[in-house]
């Protein structure tokens, strides 16, 4: 199996980073990161490092408490998609610290390793199966078909 350049680009530049926003728990006991803002922090970090995303889709607000996660979907071109796994890794009052990591669910490792099995040459693909996504991990591995 061939890296995807391009996701693996953005993959590198998700490893680096950190962010802590601020926010206002709306009247709850528990803060939280609203959606919206989740995307526009994470679009903004990736634009700032030289990779401007065309969307960033965050499901769900991230609720401030330690090892919460949400993922969201970062489409950087139309064939370069991934998404990064958000975990809460600190609160203090409103402020919460999170950490990104970056990774790439089944269906968006099915299309790169399809693409790059392609690109080779040296196969006709009709279809690739993947057991499962991969994180942005050392070590991490995945089994496609």
């Amino acid at each position: 199996m061939y890296p995807s350049t391009a996701v693996m680009t953005a993959v590198g530049m998700l490893c680096c980073l950190q962010a802590a926003c601020n926010v206002n728990s709306g009247g709850l006991n528990v803060p939280r990161v609203a959606k919206r803002s989740l995307q526009e922090d994470i679009a903004g970090r990736l634009t700032g490092a030289g990779e401007k995303p065309e969307s960033v889709t965050c499901n769900q607000d991230l609720i401030g408490e330690v090892g919460t996660t949400v993922r969201c979907e970062v489409v950087i071109s139309p064939f370069n998609r991934f998404e990064p796994i958000i975990t809460v890794t600190g609160v203090d009052g409103a402020a919460i610290d999170y950490d990104m990591t970056p990774a790439v669910s089944r269906s968006q490792l099915e299309e790169v390793v399809a693409r790059l099995v392609t690109d080779a040459g040296t196969v006709h693909v009709k279809a690739v199966s993947c057991e499962t996504g991969i994180e942005g991990t050392v070590g991490a591995v995945a089994n496609c078909d």
